[in-house]
């Protein structure tokens, strides 16, 4: 028997150390690098968050995915209304549990869009699939404004990392911001979940803006 779940999405807490602005007059301007940090945050939670950029904007997303399938996030969100957002995923999950076409391309023509390939081993292979993503998005005419990375917590435990996850870190940052974010792509999100403890070390130089989202949940109660 498979388990539903109970929980549902009460409150979205949002902390940031920027300046006093309300943090939606923020997103309304914010381009850069950005680091979200969440808690327990399900798909719905993140478009949420994603849909508060630039409200009055199309905007296209290429959504690099290292923990969540396409076929869930599709599946989770083919009902809702994304607005003006259109998600193209990448997805590094489904390959590592059943066999996918990792040739597969974007075509340009759907809302939600997906293709797959091998999950990176590391950073600099990281930003090779955000560049190839970038790429074949460019093929069909369409030049993605966002970019999502969907989570870096693959990587580096940001509670105590080794002195050579930290400099790859930072220098992942470092030259994202340089060769790919500009005119054309001019937003990153980079997620990180802190599940695993205190955050110890945040990327204050080599972030634009640093979001933390607290996503509270509860048992919603029982109607008869």
């Amino acid at each position: 028997m498979i388990e539903m779940e109970t929980e549902e999405t009460v409150g979205i807490n949002y902390w940031r150390n920027i300046t006093n602005k309300e943090l939606d007059k923020i997103l309304e301007e914010a381009r850069g690098l950005i680091f979200l940090i969440y808690n327990t945050a399900e798909i719905n939670d993140i478009i949420g968050f994603l849909k508060r950029f630039r409200p009055k904007e199309d905007i296209d997303i290429l959504y690099i995915s290292l923990v969540r399938s396409y076929y869930h996030i599709k599946m989770t969100l083919e009902e809702k209304n994304l607005e003006r957002k259109r998600l193209f995923i990448l997805d590094c999950v489904t390959s590592m549990i059943t066999d996918v076409d990792e040739g597969s391309v974007f075509t340009g023509g759907k809302n939600i869009e997906g293709i797959f390939r091998k999950p990176p081993s590391d950073f600099d292979k990281l930003k090779g699939t955000i560049e190839e993503g970038l790429s074949l998005l460019k093929s069909v005419g369409i030049s993605a404004d966002m970019i999502v990375v969907d989570s870096i917590s693959q990587f580096i435990n940001l509670s105590f990392p080794t002195e050579h996850q930290i400099k790859s870190f930072y220098r992942f940052l470092d030259e994202s911001k340089k060769d790919i974010l500009g005119i054309m792509h001019d937003t990153m999100v980079i997620l990180y979940n802190d599940r695993v403890g205190r955050l110890r070390y945040l990327p204050k130089l080599h972030a634009d803006h640093i979001i933390r989202m607290d996503v509270i949940k509860e048992e919603p109660e029982w109607r008869g």
